[in-house]
Order: C-alpha cells, then sequence, then structure tokens
C-alpha cells in the first residue's frame, strides 16, 4: 500500500471518507501500537519535541526566547495538506 495512503487512511475514517474496520496501527522501533489512545500520545510527545528542538535552534539565532507551555489534557493541530505530510516524512 502507498505510504501516503496509509497515513490518511485514519483521519478519512474518522472525517467518513473511509471504511470503517481498518485496522489502525503504528510501529514504535520494532513494537507495533494498536491502542489508539497510544498512538496519539505517541504522536504528540514526537511533535512536542520537534517543536521544542526548533525553537532551541531557532533561539540560538537571535535575541527572542520562547516558552511553550504545555496542557495534557487537549491538543489542538492546525489543518495540513498531504504535501506538507509528505515533505515532513522525507526530511
Amino acid at each position: 500500500m502507498d505510504r501516503t495512503k496509509a497515513m490518511w487512511q485514519p483521519i478519512n475514517r474518522e472525517i467518513g471518507k473511509g471504511p470503517e474496520n481498518d485496522k489502525l496501527e503504528m510501529r514504535i522501533g520494532k513494537k507495533i501500537v494498536s491502542n489508539p489512545t497510544e498512538i496519539t500520545e505517541k504522536l504528540n510527545v514526537y511533535f512536542i519535541s520537534t517543536v521544542e528542538e526548533l525553537v532551541k535552534q531557532n533561539s540560538n539565532r537571535s535575541d527572542n526566547k520562547l516558552e511553550m507551555k504545555h496542557c495534557p489534557n487537549s491538543i489542538f493541530i492546525y489543518p495540513v495538506t498531504e504535501e506538507e505530510v509528505i515533505v515532513l516524512l522525507r526530511a
């Protein structure tokens, strides 16, 4: 299966555009995770650490100091395009 198509399947299923019987899985190292809550938490941790690293890199370039506040009970994800996700996966 096309990697991009596989990546969008959970999103499409949630918005009613895909088959309801698709199994959601994510490989983390050698472990296969299928619990949606655990997958969400792993993605959250990954994206938070990625942003923190970018903030550190950018703060070294200027006098601007950014502070991130974490809310462990909610997450807001800005809409992204399929192309943006592909570019990030290739990086």
